[in-house]
This record gives C-alpha cells, structure tokens and sequence, in this order.
C-alpha cells in the first residue's frame, strides 16, 4: 500500500513516481491519500488532550459528549474520519482475507441534487 499525505508532501515528494514506487504498483500495490485535517480541529484536540493529560482517540473525541470538544470540531473530524474509512473500504481486498473483504460494501454518496436512499425520520412511527 501506498500512502499519499499531502500534509507531509514536502518531506517525501522524491518517492513521487520513482522507481521504487513504479515497482510497488507494478506489483499490485495500492494508492490512498491521507486528507488533510483542519488547523482548527489539530488545535481543539491539542486543547483538549492537554487538559484530559492524556492521548485521546479520534473516535472517542467526537463519540464521548463529556470531554466537550466543540461541535464544529467533531463534525470535520467525523468528516474527516469517514473519509479515511471510505478509503479504506475502497482497498478492503489488500488488506482484509478475501473472505471478509467481500462483506465490505462501500458507501456511495448520491450525486449533488438527488435524495438520499433512506429519509431521515422515515422508520419513526407517528401513529403511536
């Protein structure tokens, strides 16, 4: 696997297409791109670790309500994480057995303008 960071392009673009890469996708490799994470949410999770004393995951900053990390801040991190995700779901094959990455079905945004597959709300019951 080839992993792209753009946030850290400076520091590694001599492996931009050299050999060594050629080879990699030659024999089969993959590509992801890292996307790059806001200054702004970098900041609130510093903040936020410095004040906890500790590390903190991604998922446990936009899933635990009580650490308190600014709403903004979790949506483009969870914007961010499922990028990543869809990225990897992309690439299941290389990276899972053949058996359980036939069971990874990647999510497809629906073009601009049209609805979405599910509407919000449509299982609630409003007869009860």
């Amino acid at each position: 696997m080839i992993v792209r960071n753009p946030a850290r392009a400076s520091k590694n673009r001599m492996f931009d297409n050299s050999p060594m890469e050629k080879e990699l996708l030659d024999c089969g490799a993959v590509t992801i791109t890292v996307p790059v994470l806001s200054e702004f949410v970098k900041l609130r999770l510093a903040k936020l670790e410095a004040d906890h004393q500790r590390g903190i995951p991604f998922n446990e900053a936009i899933g635990n309500d009580s650490l308190g990390l600014d709403i903004m801040a979790r949506g483009v991190l969870q914007d961010w994480l499922a990028t990543m995700f869809n990225q990897y779901d992309q690439i299941a094959a290389k990276l899972l057995p053949a058996i359980e990455a036939t069971t990874i079905k990647p999510k497809t945004a629906p073009p601009i303008g049209e609805p979405l597959s599910v509407k919000r709300g449509a299982k609630v019951n409003l007869t009860n």
